[in-house]
């Protein structure tokens, strides 16, 4: 559950990621303690996931650079912005991401891409008391 006063944050930047990326988004997540309901105003910072079905490009990466940057600025209510965005690809071969997005993240907008490569991969996380511990 996503604290109110965090809510306008997390509205603008998937709305800016969404109107630059258009149909290349496939989900969002985030993960963090803004998702979690457990964030400090002042202390917390956002943290994305963004999956897409393309490599990103320099203009891409430039793009999420200025993004970051103008809603740190706007929004000081954060410590930071930070918006992760991955390809299809790289989550496929990412068992561990694939682990942290299942069961520390929430899926905001989109496909649950995620759950439905890990359901059709035989590489998957196996979950530990080690990785457990390391959760929380």
């Amino acid at each position: 559950m996503i604290q109110k006063e965090f809510v306008p944050l997390v509205e603008d930047s998937i709305a800016c990621c969404c109107k630059y990326f258009g149909s290349r988004i496939i989900a969002v997540y985030l993960h963090g303690s803004i998702c979690s309901g457990d964030a400090i105003p002042g202390i917390s910072d956002l943290d994305s996931y963004i999956v897409i079905n393309e490599n990103l490009t320099n203009t891409d990466k430039d793009f999420l650079q200025d993004l970051e940057w103008n809603l740190q600025k706007k929004y000081t209510i954060v410590d930071g912005v930070h918006l992760s965005v991955h390809t299809v690809d790289e989550l496929k071969s990412d068992k561990f991401t694939r682990f942290i997005l299942i069961h520390n993240s929430t899926l905001y907008k989109g496909t649950d891409i995620v759950r439905t490569i890990d359901s059709n991969c035989d590489n998957r996380y196996q979950a530990d008391k080690q990785t457990a511990k390391l959760r929380l």
